[in-house]
């Protein structure tokens, strides 16, 4: 019976984090297409909203490494470039320069369909 149970821990942990890293990469791509949308290339049409005419800032928003450290996962979402190296400045603003958040607003639009994902992820890794 003690043999069991712990064969049964070890299948699943064998499943577990493969699940969670693929529940992470599921979220990723969520952020980032909704980040890509809070940049669209609207050329002066909507003052209030950051204007990405170049659309480089926009297209650099990419998902970056999962990574798994002590059991703990994290991922990242990464915009900029040597090109775009202004991201931060976009997403904080400046002593000069209005903020206008696109990656925040990404996150918490995408956060309960990512939970949700990541429950079915270990539901089945459960299973």
């Amino acid at each position: 019976m003690e043999g069991d149970l712990i064969a049964n821990l070890k299948r699943l942990e064998s499943e577990f984090d493969p699940a969670i890293k693929a529940g992470f990469e599921i979220g990723q791509v969520m952020v980032v297409k909704r980040a890509r949308l809070n940049h669209p290339d609207v050329g002066g049409a909507q003052r209030d909203r950051y204007q990405d005419i170049s659309s480089r800032l926009t297209n650099s928003i990419k998902p970056g490494d999962i990574v798994e450290k002590g059991g703990v996962f994290a991922a990242e979402i990464l915009a900029g470039t040597p090109v775009t190296d202004y991201a931060a400045a976009v997403e904080f603003g400046t002593p000069r320069s209005k903020a206008y958040p696109f990656m925040e607003p990404a996150l918490v639009a995408a956060r309960l369909e990512w939970f949700a994902v990541m429950k079915l992820m270990v539901k089945r890794a459960m299973t």
